[in-house]
């Protein structure tokens, strides 16, 4: 008897809740201000799914080819070239601080976009392939009493670059990058260290974010694998990390950043590994064409 009269109790719930959730949805579709209906309704218009963004994305990009007139190039893919200048600066630690650094260099990035997707552009996901390469000079000043008293060098690369999300490179996008680089130094872990070349393969990537039309933010990591070098007595590996926000007008982009890039040893035999840190900040300019 009590099991009946539960049961009866939880049907009646049951009953009430869909009833007015039923007259909710009646009222929100005879032009009510309220109900499930019209809350369902606003929650479906919410809702984020992928089908429907990529036909978002279509149908914007097929938009933007109407608005622009595009049509077929002579070319299979359009040109898209940039070019950096930066200037950094910041502090050498090795557990304590060496002293100050200064660096500079230039770098060029060339893209063919639309030579790997169609060159109508419309395609929701498009890969764009490119190359870049570069060149990074710095100098060294110690502080008072540290163990460097000296130290410079130079750095040239280059490599493929593949960018699989973002129309252009003044366009929110991710790319990723691989190649070779060739480092040389003197006074590197010692003042009376000789002149040596580091030379070995790079990967890394680059991620950029339009807030505004006009203002974004950028971020990049590349990386070497630990490689064995003749007279150092280990294997070494750098690692680079910049991020900071940019400024852009028509075709020049004006970008603040932060870095950190890192140089380790780990000795052959074991033993502890011997890292040096340079950190601070510096001001990029590009071009784009």
């Amino acid at each position: 008897m009590k099991r009946n009269a539960a049961t009866h109790n939880l049907f009646s719930v049951i009953s009430a809740v869909f009833v007015f959730f039923a007259a909710g949805g009646v009222r929100a579709q005879e032009g009510g201000s309220g109900g499930f209906y019209e809350k369902y309704k606003r929650r479906q218009s919410q809702r984020f799914d992928l089908i429907g963004y990529l036909s978002d994305q279509k149908r914007i990009r097929a938009e933007q080819d109407a608005k622009w007139g595009y049509v077929k190039k002579r070319w299979p893919f359009e040109p898209d070239l940039a070019l950096s200048y930066f200037k950094l600066g910041g502090d050498v630690e090795r557990g304590s601080k060496l002293g100050d650094f200064s660096s500079q260099g230039g770098r060029i990035q060339f893209f063919m976009n639309g030579l790997l997707s169609d060159n109508d552009r419309r395609r929701a996901i498009n890969i764009d392939l490119g190359f870049e390469g570069y060149h990074l000079s710095g100098a060294f000043l110690s502080s008072p009493g540290s163990p460097q008293t000296r130290w410079a060098s130079t750095e040239s690369g280059g490599g493929l670059l593949l960018r699989p999300f973002g129309r252009s490179s003044q366009d929110t996008g991710l790319l990723f990058k691989a190649g070779y680089a060739k480092h040389d130094t003197v006074g590197f872990w010692g003042a009376s260290a000789p002149s040596r070349s580091f030379a070995s393969a790079y990967y890394g990537g680059e991620a950029k974010l339009y807030l505004l039309p006009f203002l974004g933010a950028r971020a990049e990591y590349a990386a070497t694998a630990a490689r064995e070098e003749p007279g150092v007595g280990g294997k070494v590996s750098r690692s680079r990390l910049t991020y900071g926000a940019f400024l852009e007008i028509f075709a020049i982009a004006v970008e603040a950043q932060i870095f950190e890039s890192t140089y380790q040893l780990k000795p052959t035999g074991g033993g502890t590994s011997v890292t040096d840190s340079y950190k601070g900040m510096g001001l990029v300019g590009t071009v784009y064409f």
